[in-house]
């Protein structure tokens, strides 16, 4: 008698998938074809006028790709942001073609990993000499004109709440 319950288990188990029973949403008590579809929401691009406006995620570091190392908020005179390590912070003069990091705040992290690029990054902040935002990109380079860093703008608003419309109340 054994063999025959796991082999009815199986049965009953491939009746459940089968594709012809259209489930039925407990809470709403709907099939998912008499579901509405969910909005889509337009994607925006994101076309910051000043390097405050926006979070800035580096992409390029000295010349090569980096990914997702460093994000940083530039508002108001202050750099903050974290790094691969740690955050990192400090206080800048001017926008444009002027850009200098008065203070700039690394800590020393001797058993991070990525140690190396944190450094690498602090470097090619304090050389950094201006700070652009060109197609939508922030450029900082250094005194010669040479691109250390890229960065791309991230959108850190909320999305916005979708509208649930609320039924009227049977009478």
């Amino acid at each position: 008698m054994r063999p025959i319950l796991p082999l009815c288990l199986i049965a009953g188990l491939a009746a459940c998938a089968s594709p012809e029973i259209e489930r039925v949403d407990p809470f709403l008590n709907i099939t998912p074809s008499e579901a509405e579809p969910a909005p889509v929401l337009a994607a925006r691009p994101l076309a910051p006028r000043t390097i405050g406006e926006v979070d800035w995620s580096l992409a390029v570091l000295n010349g090569r790709l980096v990914g997702r190392v460093m994000e940083v908020n530039l508002g108001g005179g202050v750099l903050s942001g974290d790094g691969p390590c740690q955050s990192m912070r400090g206080n800048y003069l001017g926008t444009g073609d002027i850009f200098v990091l008065e203070t700039f705040i690394v800590p020393n992290m001797p058993t991070c990993e990525r140690r190396a690029i944190q450094t690498e990054i602090a470097d090619a902040m304090l050389l950094t000499r201006s700070a652009r935002i060109e197609d939508g990109t922030l450029l900082m380079r250094d005194l010669q004109g040479r691109v250390l860093l890229e960065f791309i703008a991230i959108d850190v608003t909320p999305d916005p709440e979708p509208v649930v419309e609320e039924a009227a109340p049977a009478t």
